[in-house]
């Protein structure tokens, strides 16, 4: 039970200390009683004789045996409770007529009792030395734990408690997909947990984990205690550092989850974290809402175990082990696919594997691993199951920076490098990780890689639909006496033949009428538009409210789409390559999208960023990639261009530079 209740490798020392007291008074207990039965024993186990004359055995009526001699002195009186136990002797008759036999129950009994007092006294003493050290209370009866209950009676889920969940990405939708009830608050960019979350249960942080600190900060301390961590990585120096380590007597001890599960796309249903080799699942959690959320995952058909520390941190570093080998393998041959890393680099990333583990064994003796065969297996199976992931260098700090670290400290103590082959790949195949800070690159370009932005960088056509709509409502714009609305199918069409907002509303008006509107402070709606200055002022209208909801809607969904910022940090650690953005959207948008996702200090590094409002053309016409080309100095065909749309292959390909295509699910 109280290894149950442990939750850290100091903490089941403790509990290791605890239960050795505990015996040892056990033991003094029944030697104790061992002691004071040796005389009774010896008295008992044979007929006894006093100054060499047989004792006679007297039954007292009533009262049990009584040992007397021939004289007259007062009797030995044997308890009637031990009556039952001797044998049965007529009145008067002398123990050592009758047949005789070494009785055991009354030492034993005596002994029992000793034992039984000595028990208690351990047991009360590791149960008071447990309190102290594991907290008065269970982590999952904890004051927040039996919050949540209560939210979840409440609220009439019993088995989903509702959660505040920080990220409105595909792991935050996925969770907030599996309380039919609705009753989770989904936190989006720039809302926090004191304004906009709920008083009481988890709080499931979906982000990014460079994103962990502020978010840590800004949630109040009585509430950090509820924090469950999504993140892969190691997270141990970050929850030190805000005292939220996973121990049931630290008050702000928060909770982790190791995440196999995956969601492809927003709005996709979770793929469980599932291989050939472990089929009933790998992902775990761990700390005070540890249970609650296996509740959640399970609702939802996923797999999730909830084991104690030693195990779970021993599944934590396999993990961190698997991201750290495979990726630097799959570097080191090219940055090839996982499935390909498992396949034909399986000699590269087997000495990593077992490299990394055994470090891992050294600096964390209490977490149970399995052999290395057998772990050297189960990753290779995941490796299996995830064969299409890509490979790439990214997030050093929490993931191969924790074995990097070790080796640094090993050899500033001029002891041997633990992890030799890790260190010497890292140096020759991802030396720019080794630097916290980005370094300042003269440039020399021979080549340019310039990035569209909806679409590319950031999965952004919906919210751009979602915004139009919004526009149109807010105008109460009407066609032939119907709302205006355009479908996701319908702007599938326009997003791969219209390039740029105002051309895309033109382009539908003409085609379906113009519309009757209602302007900002009216109370009627005016006719239909029919001069050229009528139709340009609502489009212009049109397109600021459109780019007002915009910026709203980026500012609390948008991010990054996988690999986006890994390609860009790698081209613009490159002297011999020009990086540039070119997108069709209006400044005002783009600067909201670039600004929240690429962020100020990654931008500022790039040789072209460009928005539709720069150039007089819009895409397809090549005008913005052209502009782009003169200002990096370089010919086209030594530029690429990634898109994701038709329009934008057309104006790459009509500038005469190579285009790769990134399809969305609006425009494959």
């Amino acid at each position: 039970f109280f290894f149950g209740q442990a939750h850290t490798m100091e903490q089941h020392k403790q509990v290791i200390t605890m239960v050795s007291v505990g015996v040892f008074v056990i033991v003094i207990g029944f030697s104790a009683g061992l002691a004071i039965n040796s005389g009774g024993a010896s008295l008992y186990s044979r007929p006894p004789v006093i100054n060499g004359k047989s004792t006679k055995i007297t039954v007292a009526p009533n009262v049990g045996a009584q040992l007397s001699r021939p004289t007259s002195r007062s009797p030995h009186v044997v308890s009637p409770q031990f009556a039952g136990t001797m044998q049965t002797l007529q009145h008067g008759q002398f123990a050592s007529e009758a047949q005789t036999r070494t009785p055991i129950a009354a030492p034993t009994l005596n002994v029992l009792i000793g034992l039984g007092i000595a028990a208690f006294a351990a047991c009360a003493i590791v149960y008071r030395q447990a309190q102290r050290t594991l907290g008065e209370v269970s982590p999952l009866l904890s004051v927040s734990s039996n919050s949540s209950i209560a939210l979840a009676t409440m609220s009439g889920e019993s088995d989903i408690i509702p959660a505040t969940i920080i990220g409105a990405g595909r792991v935050g939708q996925a969770l907030a997909a599996m309380n039919p009830a609705g009753t989770d608050a989904v936190l989006k960019r720039g809302q926090t947990v004191a304004s906009n979350g709920l008083p009481l249960g988890p709080i499931y942080v979906c982000t990014r984990n460079d994103d962990l600190g502020p978010i840590i900060e800004s949630t109040p301390a009585d509430r950090r205690k509820d924090l469950v961590f999504f993140q892969n990585g190691m997270l141990d120096p970050l929850l030190e550092k805000y005292g939220l380590q996973l121990s049931p007597s630290n008050p702000n001890a928060s909770t982790q989850c190791l995440v196999y599960f995956a969601v492809a796309k927003l709005g996709d249903k979770p793929m469980d974290g599932v291989t050939d080799l472990n089929p009933e699942g790998l992902t775990a959690a761990f700390g005070r809402h540890a249970e609650s959320l296996a509740r959640r995952l399970r609702s939802a058909g996923l797999s999730c175990k909830v084991p104690v520390e030693v195990i779970f941190q021993g599944m934590m570093l396999e993990k961190l082990i698997w991201i750290s080998s495979f990726m630097l393998a799959g570097v080191k041959n090219g940055e090839v696919t996982v499935g390909e890393v498992e396949k034909d680099c399986t000699a590269d990333v087997t000495v990593l594997i077992q490299e990394l583990l055994a470090s891992c064994r050294d600096a964390n003796p209490f977490a149970l691993f399995a052999s290395d065969a057998a772990v050297t297996a189960r990753l290779l199976a995941y490796g299996r199951s995830v064969a299409h992931f890509p490979t790439a260098m990214k997030e050093f700090p929490w993931r191969n920076g924790y074995f990097w670290d070790i080796s640094q400290a090993a050899l500033s103590e001029e002891k041997a490098d633990p992890t030799p082959t890790h260190s010497t790949w890292l140096k020759e195949y991802a030396p720019s990780v080794l630097s916290s800070e980005p370094k300042s690159v003269t440039k020399d370009p021979e080549y340019a890689l310039l990035f569209d932005c909806d679409g590319v960088i950031v999965l952004t056509e919906e919210l751009h639909r979602k915004a139009y709509n919004g526009a149109f409502e807010h105008f109460s714009l009407k066609i032939k006496g119907e709302p205006v609305v355009w479908t996701e199918e319908y702007y599938d069409v326009l997003q791969n033949t219209i390039g740029g907002g105002k051309p895309k509303m033109r382009w539908h008006f003409g085609h379906e009428g113009w519309p009757t509107y209602r302007p900002e402070g009216a109370k009627e709606d005016v006719p239909v538009p029919i001069q050229p200055e009528e139709q340009s002022e609502l489009i212009d209208a049109l397109q600021d409210q459109k780019t007002v909801l915009y910026k709203k809607l980026v500012s609390e969904v948008a991010e990054a789409r996988p690999g986006v910022l890994e390609l860009m940090d790698e081209g613009l650690g490159r002297p011999d390559v020009a990086m540039g953005i070119c997108s069709a959207a209006t400044k005002a948008g783009f600067e909201q999208v670039v600004n929240s996702v690429v962020q100020e200090d990654r931008l500022k590094r790039f040789d072209v960023v460009k928005a539709g409002d720069d150039v007089d053309k819009k895409k397809p016409d090549p005008m913005i990639y052209n502009m782009a080309q003169e200002l990096v100095n370089l010919p086209p065909e030594k530029c690429v261009v990634i898109e994701d749309s038709l329009v934008g292959l057309r104006a790459a390909k009509a500038a005469g530079m190579k285009c790769i295509i990134t399809p969305t699910a609006s425009t494959a």
